[in-house]
C-alpha cells in the first residue's frame, strides 16, 4: 500500500490524531497536506443527486 500515491495523506485524513506513522512523526505539514487531500478527494456524506438532475 505504501507505493500507492497519496496513501499517507489518505490515512492521516481519516485518522487525524496519529502522532507517528510509518516509523516517523507526523508533522504539521503532513496534517495540512492530509486536510487538503481530504477536501479534494472525499465527497461530503448526505449529498445525493436527484433523479431529475440527470
Amino acid at each position: 500500500i505504501e507505493e500507492e500515491k497519496g496513501y499517507r495523506s489518505y490515512v492521516l485524513s481519516v485518522l487525524p490524531h496519529l502522532k507517528s506513522f510509518d516509523f516517523s512523526g507526523v508533522t504539521k505539514q503532513d496534517r495540512s497536506t492530509a486536510a487538503i487531500w481530504r477536501r479534494t478527494n472525499v465527497k461530503p456524506k448526505g449529498v445525493k443527486k436527484k433523479l431529475d438532475d440527470y
